[in-house]
């Protein structure tokens, strides 16, 4: 099992946000390349948490090798059936040693930003444990 804290050089933290408009009860999840997102089974997948406050946007958290080159979709999972984001081409994200926040806009959509905080900020960051 991977570290919980951000510090470590081995892993680091990976927060996915999407917007994606779903059906009351509808799962989102993002799986990949990585046994922490299930392998490319979408049932195994990360799942993302809303917020009526939030909605449409859909985030979640994982931890993943630092160094790491990762594939990946995001699914709506509703009532036994998978729905993929459209389009041949798998998203892509190569980890590195900070914590990264990854900004995918819409569902089926291009990605906005990437926003990196370098682990010896985060950890320096008021109320962090150090």
């Amino acid at each position: 099992m991977a570290p919980t804290g951000p510090t470590s050089g081995l892993f680091t933290t990976v927060t996915f946000k999407i917007s994606c408009e779903t059906q009351f009860g509808d799962t989102l999840v993002v799986t990949g390349n990585a046994p922490t997102l299930g392998s490319w089974k979408p049932e195994k997948g990360l799942k993302l948490e809303t917020t009526p406050g939030d909605y449409p946007l859909w985030t979640g958290k994982v931890q993943l090798h630092t160094g790491f080159s990762l594939e990946y979709k995001y699914a709506i999972l509703r009532e036994g059936h998978v729905t993929w984001e459209e389009g041949l081409v798998n998203r892509t994200l190569r980890t590195s040693n900070e914590l990264l926040v990854v900004n995918d806009g819409w569902f089926n959509g291009i990605r906005v930003d990437v926003q990196t905080t370098p682990l010896n900020e985060a950890s320096e960051a008021p109320g962090s444990a150090a």
